[in-house]
């Protein structure tokens, strides 16, 4: 399987670290869209926002991470509302630690 990382914060070292603990998995990036839509030819993931550019270059796209809880950047890419592509998102990832944050300012 090959994952495209669109997350411009996800630096090398991250990379480097899910290569490692996911052998099996090819992880392929880039620093602008361009080059995104160098290497989407193949890929079945995404993690990250995508625009409607890397899309299309995508042909084999299953599957959409969102890094965040929002998913604001669909409006960049449009035809993923009526596809069969997954988008998912991280939703109540921090919720514990907010609601933590929260109490703790009170």
């Amino acid at each position: 399987m090959k994952v495209l990382v669109t997350s411009g914060w996800l630096n090398q070292d991250f990379i480097d670290r899910w290569q490692a603990d996911f052998p099996n998995v090819e992880f392929v990036g880039g620093s602008n869209e361009e080059e995104l839509m160098a290497v989407a030819g193949d890929v079945e993931v995404a993690f990250g926002s995508v625009t409607e550019n890397i899309v299309k270059s995508a042909p084999n796209l299953k599957w959409v991470q969102s890094g965040s809880a929002g998913v604001e950047w669909m409006r960049h890419a449009p035809s993923l509302i009526d596809s069969d592509i997954q988008v998912t998102n991280t939703r109540g990832a921090h919720a514990t630690t907010i609601a933590e944050h929260t109490f703790g300012m009170l």
